[in-house]
């Protein structure tokens, strides 16, 4: 069985993932300018390859957890978002900016909190984008 490290290096498909699962970040959303941020919680999957970390041990060679949740986190506080799907596109937008070695991002955004007619705990949406 292959490890890891025996993948072609520059392979356009890295099927390794770093994940952050129940990210609390605060943003505006809906129609109003005035409208009072609210508490979402994030799911963040990114897809990169991971055999130059696992063959340096160098956190440069990496996507870094803290950084990535504050790309999240700057990206929705930046302004106000008209829907929780424009809202994580823009977050997931801001990632694959900000890390280049990041080649997909996985979102999936969740308002806790909503109330709508129903049996319903959670809203939210996910939103899959790669690299061109």
């Amino acid at each position: 069985m292959p490890n890891h490290r025996d993948r072609r290096v520059g392979s356009s498909s890295p099927c390794d993932k770093i994940f952050l699962h129940g990210l609390v970040v605060y943003a505006r959303i809906g129609p109003c300018d005035h409208t009072a941020p609210v508490t979402l919680e994030i799911d963040l999957e990114v897809a990169i390859d991971l055999s130059f970390a696992a063959s340096s041990d160098k956190l440069s060679d990496t996507a870094n957890y803290s950084d990535l949740a504050r790309v999240v986190s700057d990206a929705l506080a930046a302004s106000r978002h008209p829907s929780l799907g424009e809202a994580a596109s823009t977050a997931a937008k801001a990632v694959l900016t900000a890390e280049q070695k990041v080649c997909e991002v996985s979102l999936t955004l969740r308002n806790p909190r909503v109330v709508i007619k129903g049996p319903v705990d959670q809203i939210g949406v996910s939103v899959r984008m790669c690299r061109r």
